[in-house]
Protein backbone atom coordinates (compact mmCIF):
# COMPACT_ATOMS: atom_id res chain seq x y z
CA UNK A 1 0.00 0.00 0.00
CA UNK A 2 2.90 2.44 0.98
CA UNK A 3 4.05 2.26 -2.76
CA UNK A 4 0.36 3.09 -4.19
CA UNK A 5 0.24 6.25 -2.10
CA UNK A 6 3.36 7.27 -3.07
CA UNK A 7 2.62 7.08 -6.97
CA UNK A 8 -0.49 8.74 -5.78
CA UNK A 9 1.97 11.76 -4.27
CA UNK A 10 3.86 12.04 -7.40
CA UNK A 11 1.01 12.24 -9.73
CA UNK A 12 -0.56 14.87 -6.98
CA UNK A 13 2.36 16.68 -7.74
CA UNK A 14 2.78 16.77 -11.46
CA UNK A 15 -1.04 17.73 -11.68
CA UNK A 16 -0.09 21.09 -8.89
CA UNK A 17 3.22 22.03 -10.96
CA UNK A 18 2.46 23.97 -14.56
CA UNK A 19 3.46 22.70 -18.02
CA UNK A 20 6.50 24.80 -18.84
CA UNK A 21 4.25 25.90 -21.95
CA UNK A 22 1.71 27.85 -20.52
CA UNK A 23 -0.98 29.81 -22.79
CA UNK A 24 -3.02 32.35 -21.79
CA UNK A 25 -5.24 35.17 -23.07
CA UNK A 26 -5.15 38.64 -22.18
CA UNK A 27 -8.26 40.84 -23.73
CA UNK A 28 -7.24 44.41 -24.58
CA UNK A 29 -10.47 46.77 -24.95
CA UNK A 30 -9.43 49.06 -28.37
CA UNK A 31 -8.55 52.54 -28.16
CA UNK A 32 -8.11 55.30 -30.96
CA UNK A 33 -4.32 55.57 -32.08
CA UNK A 34 -1.22 53.89 -31.63
CA UNK A 35 -1.60 50.51 -30.54
CA UNK A 36 1.60 48.56 -29.51
CA UNK A 37 1.77 44.92 -27.87
CA UNK A 38 4.17 42.36 -27.02
CA UNK A 39 2.81 38.71 -27.41
CA UNK A 40 4.79 35.96 -25.51
CA UNK A 41 5.64 32.39 -27.04
CA UNK A 42 2.37 30.35 -26.80
CA UNK A 43 -0.10 33.01 -25.51
CA UNK A 44 -2.80 35.29 -27.15
CA UNK A 45 -4.85 38.59 -26.85
CA UNK A 46 -8.12 39.45 -27.95
CA UNK A 47 -8.39 42.96 -28.81
CA UNK A 48 -12.43 43.46 -28.52
CA UNK A 49 -14.15 46.31 -30.23
CA UNK A 50 -16.54 47.92 -27.42
CA UNK A 51 -17.93 50.16 -30.18
CA UNK A 52 -18.98 49.75 -34.23
CA UNK A 53 -17.10 52.59 -34.73
CA UNK A 54 -13.48 51.60 -34.76
CA UNK A 55 -11.32 49.59 -37.08
CA UNK A 56 -7.89 48.11 -36.44
CA UNK A 57 -5.24 48.54 -39.13
CA UNK A 58 -1.89 46.00 -38.08
CA UNK A 59 1.06 47.65 -39.77
CA UNK A 60 4.00 45.54 -38.43
CA UNK A 61 5.73 42.20 -36.62
CA UNK A 62 9.05 42.08 -35.17
CA UNK A 63 11.01 40.25 -33.22
CA UNK A 64 13.27 41.76 -30.07
CA UNK A 65 16.48 42.46 -29.62
CA UNK A 66 16.63 39.05 -26.90
CA UNK A 67 15.10 36.93 -29.60
CA UNK A 68 16.49 33.32 -30.03
CA UNK A 69 16.52 31.01 -33.29
CA UNK A 70 14.20 29.41 -34.61
CA UNK A 71 10.68 30.37 -36.62
CA UNK A 72 7.93 32.10 -34.75
CA UNK A 73 4.37 32.34 -36.30
CA UNK A 74 1.92 34.74 -35.75
CA UNK A 75 -1.60 34.54 -35.98
CA UNK A 76 -5.09 35.94 -36.19
CA UNK A 77 -8.29 35.03 -36.09
CA UNK A 78 -11.68 37.26 -35.94
CA UNK A 79 -15.03 36.29 -33.91
CA UNK A 80 -16.89 36.88 -37.51
CA UNK A 81 -14.71 34.04 -38.56
CA UNK A 82 -12.71 31.87 -36.34
CA UNK A 83 -10.39 30.82 -38.56
CA UNK A 84 -6.41 30.82 -37.13
CA UNK A 85 -4.64 32.41 -40.31
CA UNK A 86 -0.85 32.62 -40.57
CA UNK A 87 -0.08 36.35 -40.71
CA UNK A 88 3.99 35.82 -41.03
CA UNK A 89 6.59 33.91 -39.77
CA UNK A 90 9.40 35.40 -38.18
CA UNK A 91 13.55 34.06 -38.00
CA UNK A 92 16.14 36.37 -36.09
CA UNK A 93 18.46 35.27 -38.86
CA UNK A 94 16.05 35.14 -42.02
CA UNK A 95 13.14 37.73 -41.72
CA UNK A 96 13.11 39.35 -38.01
CA UNK A 97 9.99 41.84 -38.57
CA UNK A 98 7.88 42.11 -41.32
CA UNK A 99 5.46 44.91 -42.34
CA UNK A 100 1.55 44.03 -42.53
CA UNK A 101 -1.25 46.00 -43.76
CA UNK A 102 -3.86 44.11 -42.61
CA UNK A 103 -7.74 46.21 -41.72
CA UNK A 104 -9.95 44.77 -39.28
CA UNK A 105 -13.16 46.45 -39.29
CA UNK A 106 -16.01 46.50 -36.53
CA UNK A 107 -18.01 44.14 -38.48
CA UNK A 108 -15.00 41.40 -38.04
CA UNK A 109 -16.16 41.41 -33.69
CA UNK A 110 -12.97 40.81 -31.38
CA UNK A 111 -9.57 40.32 -33.25
CA UNK A 112 -7.20 37.00 -31.26
CA UNK A 113 -3.91 37.16 -32.17
CA UNK A 114 -1.38 34.28 -30.96
CA UNK A 115 2.01 32.91 -31.87
CA UNK A 116 3.89 29.62 -32.40
CA UNK A 117 7.33 28.94 -31.88
CA UNK A 118 10.29 30.43 -29.55
CA UNK A 119 9.86 34.27 -29.32
CA UNK A 120 8.24 36.81 -27.88
CA UNK A 121 6.47 39.20 -31.28
CA UNK A 122 5.94 42.48 -30.51
CA UNK A 123 3.05 44.31 -32.88
CA UNK A 124 2.49 48.13 -33.83
CA UNK A 125 -0.53 48.91 -35.35
CA UNK A 126 -3.54 52.20 -35.70
CA UNK A 127 -6.65 52.10 -34.18
CA UNK A 128 -8.86 54.81 -36.48
CA UNK A 129 -12.32 55.85 -34.15
CA UNK A 130 -13.41 58.02 -36.89
CA UNK A 131 -14.18 55.55 -39.67
CA UNK A 132 -18.11 56.50 -39.67
CA UNK A 133 -16.94 60.17 -39.20
CA UNK A 134 -15.01 60.62 -41.98
CA UNK A 135 -17.71 59.36 -44.06
CA UNK A 136 -20.20 61.65 -42.81
CA UNK A 137 -18.02 64.44 -42.87
CA UNK A 138 -17.04 63.87 -46.54
CA UNK A 139 -20.94 63.86 -47.55
CA UNK A 140 -21.43 67.13 -45.29
CA UNK A 141 -18.49 68.66 -47.40
CA UNK A 142 -19.55 67.76 -50.85
CA UNK A 143 -23.42 68.73 -50.25
CA UNK A 144 -21.91 72.07 -48.73
CA UNK A 145 -19.93 72.61 -51.88
CA UNK A 146 -22.87 71.83 -53.82
CA UNK A 147 -24.95 73.95 -52.34
CA UNK A 148 -22.27 76.79 -52.58
CA UNK A 149 -22.06 76.09 -56.25
CA UNK A 150 -24.81 75.76 -57.47
CA UNK A 151 -24.44 72.36 -58.72
CA UNK A 152 -26.86 70.41 -56.79
CA UNK A 153 -29.27 72.30 -59.03
CA UNK A 154 -27.31 71.90 -62.04
CA UNK A 155 -27.12 67.91 -62.06
CA UNK A 156 -31.26 68.34 -61.74
CA UNK A 157 -31.21 70.44 -65.38
CA UNK A 158 -28.77 67.55 -66.27
CA UNK A 159 -30.97 64.76 -65.57
CA UNK A 160 -33.84 66.79 -67.46
CA UNK A 161 -31.94 67.68 -70.46
CA UNK A 162 -30.91 63.95 -70.73
CA UNK A 163 -34.80 63.49 -71.14
CA UNK A 164 -34.61 65.92 -74.02
CA UNK A 165 -31.68 64.65 -75.79
CA UNK A 166 -33.48 61.15 -75.91
CA UNK A 167 -36.11 63.03 -77.67
CA UNK A 168 -33.96 64.98 -80.42
CA UNK A 169 -32.40 61.54 -80.99
CA UNK A 170 -35.64 60.34 -82.25
CA UNK A 171 -36.31 63.50 -83.86
CA UNK A 172 -32.94 63.06 -85.89
CA UNK A 173 -33.83 59.81 -86.05
CA UNK A 174 -37.02 61.07 -88.36
CA UNK A 175 -35.09 64.00 -89.77
CA UNK A 176 -32.88 61.13 -91.40
CA UNK A 177 -35.60 58.89 -92.54
CA UNK A 178 -36.89 62.27 -94.77
CA UNK A 179 -33.84 63.01 -96.84
CA UNK A 180 -33.64 59.34 -97.52
CA UNK A 181 -37.18 60.31 -98.44
CA UNK A 182 -36.01 63.79 -100.54
CA UNK A 183 -33.20 61.28 -102.18
CA UNK A 184 -35.53 58.58 -103.58
CA UNK A 185 -38.00 61.25 -105.36
CA UNK A 186 -34.90 62.97 -106.96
Amino acid sequence: MGKANKGNKKDNIKAAVPAKKVSTTKKVAMEPGFFGGHLASGHSFVLENTTEDMALRLDGAALGHDASAGPTTLFVSTERRDVKIALCTLDLSKTPQWTLNCTFTPSEGAVTFSTKGPNTIHLSAYIDAEMDEDIDDEDAINMFMDRATGDDDDDDDDEDSNDGDDGDKGEDDDDDDDDDGDDDNN
